[in-house]
């Protein structure tokens, strides 16, 4: 609720390889578009209007100064075998993100089950106008992916089943970040001297 102030983000541990940890976010956080341009254009990850949204002014209204360096910054594998295989799409460059969002082939291997990846909206979501399954309380969510023609990104339905559509429309967003996590314990240590 914006109105009492900012809310917990809760995290989910993907992986935990030496020393760091991958994690998306429990819930649907807000809606947005995957990318805001002309429809027509070739849509990927690396040139989309998300993909700035989320390194910036998501990054700065979610974490404060110290959080942002705990916060790792992280190469993003973009290339055709993080995609849907049936997808005839135009693959990218790798990026470099602090804040980014599950590949097709990351959702397969993170989240086996198709239940597991039926997402619950925060409030925010649906008051941008993106509907809510009143069955499973769930939200589609965007994937980095391309879809399967131009203009077109993947998603996560209502259901846990994947698919693909314009790229200029509004589903939920489920941030993806790594961790430092001797850093992040520092933090909590920090945080406990100082209450």
């Amino acid at each position: 609720d914006p109105a009492n102030g900012p809310e917990p983000i809760e995290w989910i541990v993907l992986d935990a390889p030496n020393g760091k940890s991958m994690l998306i976010s429990e819930n649907g956080l807000t809606s947005e578009y995957f990318d805001q341009h002309d429809p027509l254009m070739q849509i990927t990850w690396e040139n989309c209007s998300l993909r700035t949204w989320l390194n910036e002014d998501f990054t700065t209204e979610a974490f404060d100064a110290e959080e942002q360096s705990i916060v790792l910054k992280n190469y993003v594998d973009n290339s055709k075998a993080q995609g849907n295989q049936n997808y005839n799409s135009v693959y990218i460059n790798n990026t470099y993100d602090q804040v980014y969002l599950l590949s097709y082939a990351e959702l397969n291997r993170f989240f086996t089950e198709q239940e597991d990846r039926m997402c619950p909206p925060m409030s925010e979501v649906s008051k941008k106008g993106l509907s809510i399954d009143p069955e499973t309380g769930s939200c589609r969510w965007w994937l980095r992916s391309p879809g399967s023609i131009t203009g077109q990104s993947s998603y996560v339905d209502s259901d846990g089943s994947c698919h693909s559509t314009m790229a200029k429309t509004i589903f939920a967003i489920r941030p993806v970040i790594w961790v430092d996590m001797k850093a992040l314990e520092n933090f909590f240590t920090n945080q406990a001297l100082a209450s």
